[in-house]
């Protein structure tokens, strides 16, 4: 049986995912290499995602989450903060 159900684009960017953890990150007044000490992730791969350039793993995520001592919830609603905004900007 063919699938009817509307197609949904996904209101998730990595641009979006990557200016949530910066966000999490400056609130924290964090350098990008003092978070990579405190959660294993290298610096390089934090500026790389908080650009938008590449999605992380949810390993990483969780990571810079610990490392940030925030909550999956934290950046959740950063995240839905980052899409209202963008949605009403469309």
């Amino acid at each position: 049986m063919p699938d009817h159900a509307p197609k949904r684009r996904s209101l998730l960017t990595r641009e979006l995912a990557g200016r949530a953890v910066h966000t999490l990150r400056q609130r924290r007044l964090l350098s990008q290499e003092k978070l990579g000490r405190l959660s294993g992730v290298d610096r390089p791969a934090i500026g790389s995602m908080e650009r938008g350039e590449r999605w992380g793993l949810l390993l990483t995520y969780d990571k810079l989450l610990m490392g940030l001592g925030a909550t999956w919830t934290e950046l959740g609603a950063e995240l839905d903060r980052l899409i209202a905004t963008n949605r009403n900007r469309s």
